[in-house]
């Protein structure tokens, strides 16, 4: 039975952390597709954004509780705090999208590191619950390396 429990929380897991991921891929298209000045359609972005936060919403409220990390402060909590902060993130970047003032550099790159630090701290925490349920090391390598730059280096 505790193999079945452990294989459907993982299940669960790779659900939240896949819609993470396309949600954080489309954002960051999105924002590529703003800095080049490319047309950007920012109905299509909503309707694919919504749709990825309400399959990660569901895995999220799915978490079993064999893959709490903690449960003395209520999982809750953490998964409505964890789709607030996707949620508040994928709005900044609707509005961005739709303003008919056009973005700066300096604000789409901003836009993208708010798009990756939200996608990091929350696929950390799927990764921990991923090692709790298998009780095995998950490396986490989540940063992304700017061109030109080595992983070790000052800053990284």
């Amino acid at each position: 039975m505790k193999k079945a429990e452990d294989a459907a929380a993982l299940e669960v897991l790779a659900t939240a952390r896949s819609a993470l991921r396309a949600w954080s891929t489309n954002a960051e298209r999105v924002l590529g597709a703003l800095s080049s000045r490319s047309d950007v359609r920012a109905y299509e972005y909503s309707l694919q954004a919504t749709a990825e936060l309400k399959e990660l919403t569901a895995a999220l409220f799915r978490i079993p509780p064999q893959a709490y990390l903690d449960a003395a402060q209520g999982e809750q909590t953490a998964t409505r705090s964890f789709i607030s902060s996707v949620e508040e993130a994928a709005l900044a970047v609707s509005l961005m999208v739709s303003s008919t003032t056009p973005m700066t550099d300096t604000e789409i790159a901003l836009m993208l590191r708010r798009v990756h630090d939200t996608r990091d701290h929350v696929s950390r925490y799927f990764l921990r619950a991923v090692e709790k349920v298998t009780t095995t090391p998950v490396p986490i390598v989540l940063s992304r390396i700017p061109p030109g730059r080595r992983r070790g280096t000052t800053g990284d």
